[in-house]
Protein backbone atom coordinates (compact mmCIF):
# COMPACT_ATOMS: atom_id res chain seq x y z
CA UNK A 1 0.00 0.00 0.00
CA UNK A 2 3.09 2.01 0.74
CA UNK A 3 5.07 0.80 -2.76
CA UNK A 4 4.89 4.70 -4.29
CA UNK A 5 5.56 6.15 -0.99
CA UNK A 6 8.42 4.14 -0.20
CA UNK A 7 10.02 3.86 -4.05
CA UNK A 8 10.53 7.34 -4.10
CA UNK A 9 12.09 7.65 -0.49
CA UNK A 10 14.76 5.16 -1.47
CA UNK A 11 15.93 7.00 -4.43
CA UNK A 12 16.11 10.26 -2.67
CA UNK A 13 17.91 9.03 0.79
CA UNK A 14 20.29 6.38 -1.82
CA UNK A 15 19.11 3.76 0.47
CA UNK A 16 20.27 0.37 -0.54
CA UNK A 17 17.90 -1.58 1.98
CA UNK A 18 15.97 -4.84 1.51
CA UNK A 19 12.93 -4.76 1.29
CA UNK A 20 10.11 -7.40 2.00
CA UNK A 21 7.25 -6.62 0.13
CA UNK A 22 3.68 -7.80 2.19
CA UNK A 23 0.48 -8.20 -0.06
CA UNK A 24 -2.23 -5.37 0.37
CA UNK A 25 -4.89 -7.82 0.52
CA UNK A 26 -3.54 -9.32 3.73
CA UNK A 27 -5.29 -6.29 5.32
CA UNK A 28 -8.46 -7.74 5.25
CA UNK A 29 -7.45 -10.57 7.75
CA UNK A 30 -5.34 -9.67 10.75
CA UNK A 31 -4.60 -12.96 11.39
CA UNK A 32 -3.45 -13.85 7.81
CA UNK A 33 -1.59 -10.38 7.90
CA UNK A 34 0.22 -11.48 11.33
CA UNK A 35 1.13 -14.85 10.30
CA UNK A 36 2.69 -13.37 6.96
CA UNK A 37 4.83 -10.89 9.04
CA UNK A 38 5.69 -13.52 11.19
CA UNK A 39 6.92 -15.32 8.11
CA UNK A 40 8.70 -12.52 7.00
CA UNK A 41 10.50 -11.79 10.46
CA UNK A 42 11.52 -15.31 10.30
CA UNK A 43 13.52 -14.82 6.85
CA UNK A 44 14.90 -11.81 8.23
CA UNK A 45 16.64 -14.06 11.41
CA UNK A 46 20.13 -12.19 10.44
CA UNK A 47 19.59 -9.13 10.22
CA UNK A 48 20.39 -6.78 13.21
CA UNK A 49 17.14 -4.28 12.68
CA UNK A 50 13.89 -4.73 10.90
CA UNK A 51 12.32 -1.50 9.64
CA UNK A 52 8.23 -1.50 9.83
CA UNK A 53 7.40 0.35 7.13
CA UNK A 54 3.60 0.33 8.02
CA UNK A 55 1.58 1.52 11.13
CA UNK A 56 -0.18 -0.66 13.35
CA UNK A 57 -2.85 -2.37 10.66
CA UNK A 58 -5.65 -3.40 13.61
CA UNK A 59 -3.33 -4.63 15.66
CA UNK A 60 -2.10 -6.76 13.34
CA UNK A 61 1.60 -6.45 15.13
CA UNK A 62 0.23 -7.18 18.89
CA UNK A 63 2.79 -9.78 20.89
CA UNK A 64 4.97 -10.17 17.71
CA UNK A 65 8.70 -10.37 18.33
CA UNK A 66 12.09 -11.01 16.85
CA UNK A 67 14.56 -13.06 19.44
CA UNK A 68 18.02 -11.64 17.28
CA UNK A 69 16.88 -8.24 15.66
CA UNK A 70 15.53 -5.17 16.79
CA UNK A 71 12.12 -3.35 15.76
CA UNK A 72 11.88 -0.11 14.23
CA UNK A 73 7.66 0.72 14.07
CA UNK A 74 6.26 4.04 13.99
CA UNK A 75 3.70 5.24 16.69
CA UNK A 76 1.02 5.14 13.82
CA UNK A 77 -2.38 3.36 14.12
CA UNK A 78 -2.26 3.14 10.14
CA UNK A 79 -0.66 4.55 6.96
CA UNK A 80 -3.33 7.46 6.81
CA UNK A 81 -2.39 8.65 10.16
CA UNK A 82 1.46 8.51 8.76
CA UNK A 83 1.14 10.25 6.06
CA UNK A 84 -1.48 12.98 6.36
CA UNK A 85 -0.43 16.78 6.97
CA UNK A 86 -3.78 17.68 8.32
CA UNK A 87 -6.15 16.15 11.23
CA UNK A 88 -8.17 13.68 9.39
CA UNK A 89 -11.78 13.74 9.25
CA UNK A 90 -13.15 10.90 10.69
CA UNK A 91 -16.01 11.07 7.63
CA UNK A 92 -13.71 10.43 4.81
CA UNK A 93 -12.78 7.39 2.96
CA UNK A 94 -8.98 8.22 2.24
CA UNK A 95 -7.11 6.60 -0.78
CA UNK A 96 -3.70 6.90 -2.34
CA UNK A 97 -2.62 5.31 -5.70
CA UNK A 98 -1.83 2.38 -3.63
CA UNK A 99 -4.56 1.90 -1.91
CA UNK A 100 -6.49 2.02 -4.87
CA UNK A 101 -4.71 -1.16 -6.54
CA UNK A 102 -6.64 -3.79 -3.36
CA UNK A 103 -9.10 -6.24 -4.97
CA UNK A 104 -11.33 -5.02 -1.85
CA UNK A 105 -11.15 -1.58 -2.36
CA UNK A 106 -14.35 0.54 -3.22
CA UNK A 107 -13.73 1.14 -7.25
CA UNK A 108 -13.36 -2.50 -7.37
CA UNK A 109 -15.57 -3.58 -5.23
CA UNK A 110 -18.49 -1.71 -6.98
CA UNK A 111 -17.85 -2.80 -10.58
CA UNK A 112 -17.04 -6.21 -9.33
CA UNK A 113 -20.26 -6.42 -7.97
CA UNK A 114 -22.11 -4.55 -10.91
CA UNK A 115 -20.53 -7.04 -13.64
CA UNK A 116 -21.75 -9.73 -11.44
CA UNK A 117 -25.37 -8.79 -10.28
CA UNK A 118 -26.00 -5.49 -11.87
CA UNK A 119 -26.31 -1.74 -11.18
CA UNK A 120 -28.92 -1.33 -8.59
CA UNK A 121 -27.06 -4.37 -6.38
CA UNK A 122 -23.84 -2.63 -6.64
CA UNK A 123 -24.90 0.28 -5.19
CA UNK A 124 -26.94 -0.69 -2.33
CA UNK A 125 -23.77 -2.82 -1.28
CA UNK A 126 -21.73 0.48 -1.39
CA UNK A 127 -24.43 2.46 0.36
CA UNK A 128 -24.43 0.10 3.03
CA UNK A 129 -20.73 0.43 3.27
CA UNK A 130 -20.37 4.02 2.73
CA UNK A 131 -23.46 4.54 5.47
CA UNK A 132 -20.95 6.88 7.61
CA UNK A 133 -19.36 8.53 5.57
CA UNK A 134 -19.42 11.85 3.84
CA UNK A 135 -16.57 12.35 1.71
CA UNK A 136 -13.74 10.64 -0.15
CA UNK A 137 -9.98 12.25 -0.88
CA UNK A 138 -6.96 11.48 -2.11
CA UNK A 139 -3.76 12.03 -0.16
CA UNK A 140 -1.05 13.98 -2.06
CA UNK A 141 1.85 12.33 -0.86
CA UNK A 142 3.69 13.43 -4.17
CA UNK A 143 4.78 9.96 -4.71
CA UNK A 144 2.69 9.35 -7.93
CA UNK A 145 0.59 11.49 -10.49
CA UNK A 146 -2.82 12.40 -8.92
CA UNK A 147 -4.36 12.97 -12.37
CA UNK A 148 -6.22 9.01 -12.40
CA UNK A 149 -6.06 8.64 -9.28
CA UNK A 150 -8.50 11.40 -8.71
CA UNK A 151 -10.44 11.11 -11.64
CA UNK A 152 -11.47 6.95 -10.22
CA UNK A 153 -11.53 8.36 -6.69
CA UNK A 154 -13.95 11.71 -7.74
CA UNK A 155 -16.35 9.32 -10.12
CA UNK A 156 -16.81 7.36 -6.56
CA UNK A 157 -17.69 10.14 -4.76
CA UNK A 158 -20.10 11.85 -7.38
CA UNK A 159 -21.92 8.44 -7.91
CA UNK A 160 -22.77 8.67 -4.19
CA UNK A 161 -23.04 12.26 -3.44
CA UNK A 162 -20.30 12.52 -1.05
CA UNK A 163 -17.51 15.27 -0.95
CA UNK A 164 -14.84 15.14 -2.87
CA UNK A 165 -10.92 16.70 -1.93
CA UNK A 166 -7.30 16.27 -1.71
CA UNK A 167 -6.04 16.51 0.98
CA UNK A 168 -2.03 17.44 1.46
CA UNK A 169 0.51 14.48 3.00
CA UNK A 170 4.02 13.70 3.20
CA UNK A 171 6.65 11.06 3.13
CA UNK A 172 8.49 12.37 6.28
CA UNK A 173 7.96 9.49 8.81
CA UNK A 174 9.21 6.65 5.65
CA UNK A 175 11.79 9.23 5.71
CA UNK A 176 12.99 9.22 8.70
CA UNK A 177 12.47 5.43 9.05
CA UNK A 178 14.59 4.33 5.98
CA UNK A 179 17.66 6.97 7.31
CA UNK A 180 17.52 6.31 10.62
CA UNK A 181 15.95 9.26 12.73
CA UNK A 182 14.37 7.39 15.11
CA UNK A 183 12.95 9.60 17.33
CA UNK A 184 11.14 8.72 20.78
CA UNK A 185 7.82 10.42 19.17
CA UNK A 186 7.18 9.08 16.32
CA UNK A 187 8.86 5.68 16.96
CA UNK A 188 9.50 2.66 18.97
CA UNK A 189 12.43 0.30 19.46
CA UNK A 190 11.43 -2.77 20.68
CA UNK A 191 14.83 -4.69 21.36
CA UNK A 192 15.46 -8.21 20.89
CA UNK A 193 13.31 -10.62 22.43
CA UNK A 194 11.05 -8.65 23.20
CA UNK A 195 7.14 -8.26 22.25
CA UNK A 196 5.59 -5.83 20.88
CA UNK A 197 2.77 -4.23 22.80
CA UNK A 198 0.57 -1.64 20.95
CA UNK A 199 -0.63 -0.11 24.06
CA UNK A 200 2.92 1.22 24.79
CA UNK A 201 3.45 1.82 20.91
CA UNK A 202 0.77 4.32 20.42
CA UNK A 203 1.92 6.18 23.65
CA UNK A 204 5.22 8.14 22.97
CA UNK A 205 8.06 8.73 25.49
CA UNK A 206 7.15 12.24 26.04
CA UNK A 207 3.41 11.21 27.27
CA UNK A 208 4.60 8.28 29.32
CA UNK A 209 6.67 10.97 31.11
CA UNK A 210 3.69 14.08 31.70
Amino acid sequence: MLEDELNLVMKRSGSSLSIVWIDRGLHASIKLLREEIEKSLALLCDADTVLFAMGLCGNALEGLRAEHSRLIIPRFGDCIAMELEVPRQIDAFYYTRGWLKGEQELPRMYEKTREKYGEEKAKKVLRTVLGNYHAMSVIDTKAYPLEETCATVRNLAERFHLDFSVSPGNTSILERLVTGQWDARHFCIIEPGECIRTLELLSSEDDQTK
